[in-house]
């Protein structure tokens, strides 16, 4: 079995996240322009993460309901959770839009709280195999090595040659 000399690593940590739970004090539910029905039971408010890679950086920005979102860490967005500034920008927009959606009473009545949630995290990253080494007559005969892979799709085999 061959060795790779390349080195991975790991790590572990504790980081803060945010949440945005809303409800009403209206005495019918009300519909917020999102489409999101609340009532008088605190609920979590639902954050679409949209990613919109830019050309001119190598980095990724992450926007909720068209506020930026700073990546906090790899699972945040799954979560749908951010950083407190983003948080706190998201629940002004939110009591805005609620404003100026025609209810004015239904506006008025929202209200919205932050959670914070505490994310313990750890990962380690190493070499699990080492491919032989190729050279461009030996390309073909690599495409008979299979990946690992956790899912269930079926492989395919590569068609005619």
């Amino acid at each position: 079995m061959q060795k790779s000399n390349s080195k991975f690593g790991s790590a572990s940590g504790t980081d803060f996240a945010y949440a945005i739970e809303v409800r009403t004090t209206h005495s019918s539910p009300t519909t917020l322009p999102c489409g999101m029905i609340v009532d008088r039971e605190w609920r979590m408010y639902p954050i679409r993460l949209l990613r919109c890679d830019r050309p001119d950086h190598s980095f990724t920005i992450a926007q909720a309901n068209g506020v930026p979102v700073r990546n906090l860490f790899l699972q945040a967005d799954n979560l749908g959770l951010m950083d407190f500034h983003a948080a706190y920008a998201v629940m002004a927009a939110l009591h805005a839009q609620a404003n100026n959606a025609g209810e004015l009473l239904g506006g008025l009545c929202l209200e919205t709280r932050l959670i914070e949630v505490k994310v313990t995290f750890s990962w380690a990253a190493e070499v699990s195999r080492v491919g032989e080494p190729l050279d461009m007559y030996a390309l073909k005969k690599a495409s008979n090595w299979e990946a690992n892979t956790s899912s269930s799709t079926p492989s395919s085999e590569p068609s005619g040659s």
